[in-house]
């Protein structure tokens, strides 16, 4: 014989598996149907009041200074294991395949903060990345993971200013490195110096 219940609102006597478990229950079962249950989340009304309740919820638990340490070690845990640490790896590759403009988005604004610069830019800022660097006329090279002479760098025109708005444009790594932070009047002092030595 099929065990059923109750339910409250549709006043029907169904069978046990069409209630959702319920641990505070003393059958460990809730006193709606799963079918009223969510006829009752989809309420406009029940679905913004759940959504509130669920961010002030999480906001609390997560602030507490127990649950901070053990959401940190958790995660810690997981990217210590060597298949986490792959995929992780694997993930941000992709992201860099996939995204290059993003990627250099992030290291624009992580470098800025470090440096004390402004930087206002967008994605929409960041000009198409072309195919080949603009000084050196090598093929550039996106995605790969590994800093090399032809990666795509976003690099800032005037050191003296920001990323800014018309202040920025991709070169090859070996062309951001070798300009670095250097104004034009002494990388020219370099030239002549270097001339001179080579004569």
């Amino acid at each position: 014989m099929t065990m059923t219940k109750h339910c409250g609102t549709c006043n029907t006597r169904l069978p046990l598996v069409s209630f959702t478990k319920d641990s505070s229950k003393k059958d460990k079962l809730r006193t709606r149907c799963r079918l009223c249950d969510k006829r009752y989340r989809d309420r406009p009304e029940n679905k913004t009041h759940h959504k509130n309740y669920m961010q002030e919820y999480n906001k609390a638990y997560y602030n507490k200074p127990e649950n901070k340490i053990k959401n940190r070690d958790n995660c810690l845990a997981y990217r210590s294991k060597p298949k986490n640490k792959t995929r992780a790896k694997y993930l941000y590759n992709q992201r860099r395949i996939n995204n290059p403009k993003t990627i250099m988005l992030y290291n624009a604004k992580s470098g800025a903060k470090q440096r004390g610069l402004e930087c206002n830019i967008s994605i929409k800022d960041i000009p198409d990345i072309p195919k080949t660097c603009p000084i050196f006329k090598m093929e550039l090279k996106t995605g790969d993971g590994v800093l090399a002479d032809n990666s795509t760098t976003l690099d800032r025109i005037d050191n003296n200013e920001g990323y800014v708005s018309g202040n920025i444009h991709i070169i090859s790594w070996k062309a951001n490195r070798l300009k670095s932070n250097a104004t034009l009047e002494e990388l020219q002092i370099l030239v002549n110096y270097l001339q001179e030595m080579n004569k």
